[in-house]
Parts: structure tokens; C-alpha cells; sequence
């Protein structure tokens, strides 16, 4: 038998993909009794999974009725991607600093991967978290890094709220400014790379 903690996860990934692709929609009213039916569990790890994803603002408690799943608004992305800049530009100093031969070959990898044409929106997605919490990583900040996952994470359910209906199996082009962003960094140059990443975040804006 699965241990509560583990249980409480594999429901809240389950619940989050449900969110992410649409399976639940923005406004649609959850509840504990339906997704312990769904999920075939007890009560504990369900209840703990949508406390979990109530913390991180994807669904809101309406007491005696169930668990909604938030509208993610076009006010609260930009908000997001702004607190984003900040946060990934202003560490870029010291990413810069650590950044080594090594680190740099493989964040270039992820930037091929994020720049090809894919049938998945969700490996295109995946590439780009990946990126951006790779190269976050680098500045050895383990709190920003928290921040910036739980951020991409909402993210992540706003990718597939607005931009669902606008995949067309392509790679959109929303992340072409990695390779710029690397290859200022080898040149030390700071301030290039946080004009690009700024580029980036736009494009992201953009879909929606």
C-alpha cells in the first residue's frame, strides 16, 4: 500500500494534469466525493491534494459546495511574468558567475529541444520550465528556485487555459530568444542577456 504522503502526490499530479489539459475547466466546481470515486482513495490524500493546490492558486474553497478551479486572468499572468523578470534578471549576475563550459553545453541543449517543431505542447512547455529553472539554478539561490517553480507551475495551467485552442502542432516560436540569452552570458554580457529574457517573457505574454 502506498504511503498517505505519496498517495496525497500521485491525486495532486492527477488533479494538476486534469487542470493543465483541460479536463477540468475554469469555473468547474470540484469535490472531494467525486475524486475519491475518480481517483480510487480515501479521503486524506484528496483532501490534502486540494488544500495543496488551494495554497498555490489554482482552485479556491467555496465552503459547503466544493473546490473551483481558478481563472487564471490575462492581469495575473503579467503579473507573474513581471515578478518573473525580476526575479530570474536580477540573479542573472551571479548565474553569469557560475556559469562553466559544462552547465553551458547543457542549458544549449535544452534551448535546441525548446526551438523544435513538436505534435506535444506539453514537451514544448516542459523544455521551457526546464530552461529556466536550469539556468535559475545556477545562481545557488534554492528560495528563488521555490519561487520560480511554484510560478511556473501556475504558468503552466495558463498555458493550457489560453493557449489550448491555439497549438497547431508547430513550435510557435515562443522561445527563441534562449540561445540569445546563452550566448550573451558567455560573453559576460549581463545586461544583454536580461534585454533578451525580457524578449522571452513577452513572447510568452504573447499567445494569450
Amino acid at each position: 500500500m502506498e504511503k498517505a504522503g505519496s498517495l496525497k502526490s500521485v491525486v495532486l499530479d492527477r488533479i494538476m494534469t486534469g487542470i493543465v489539459r483541460g479536463e477540468y475547466k475554469p469555473g468547474e466546481i470540484l469535490t472531494e466525493g467525486r475524486l475519491v470515486e475518480k481517483y480510487g482513495c480515501s479521503r486524506a490524500p484528496v483532501r490534502e491534494a486540494l488544500a495543496a493546490l488551494c495554497g498555490s492558486g489554482l482552485l479556491r474553497n467555496l465552503p459547503r459546495c466544493g473546490y473551483q478551479v481558478v481563472s487564471i486572468t490575462l492581469e495575473e499572468i503579467a503579473q507573474m511574468l513581471q515578478f518573473r523578470l525580476l526575479l530570474e534578471g536580477g540573479l542573472l549576475p551571479e548565474v553569469c558567475r557560475n556559469l562553466d563550459a559544462q552547465n553551458l553545453e547543457s542549458l544549449r541543449e535544452l534551448a535546441g529541444k525548446c526551438e523544435r517543431t513538436t505534435d506535444s505542447m506539453w514537451d514544448h512547455w516542459e523544455y521551457n520550465a526546464q530552461f529556466h529553472l536550469q539556468l535559475l539554478s545556477l545562481s545557488r539561490n534554492e528560495y528563488a528556485a521555490a519561487m520560480l517553480r511554484r510560478t511556473m507551475s501556475i504558468l503552466k495551467c495558463a498555458y493550457g487555459q489560453h493557449y489550448w485552442d491555439k497549438w497547431e502542432h508547430v513550435c510557435p516560436g515562443d522561445m527563441r530568444y534562449h540561445t540569445r540569452i546563452l550566448d550573451a552570458l558567455e560573453r559576460g554580457d549581463c545586461a544583454g542577456a536580461a534585454a533578451f529574457l525580457e524578449k522571452d517573457l513577452q513572447d510568452f505574454a504573447a499567445f494569450s
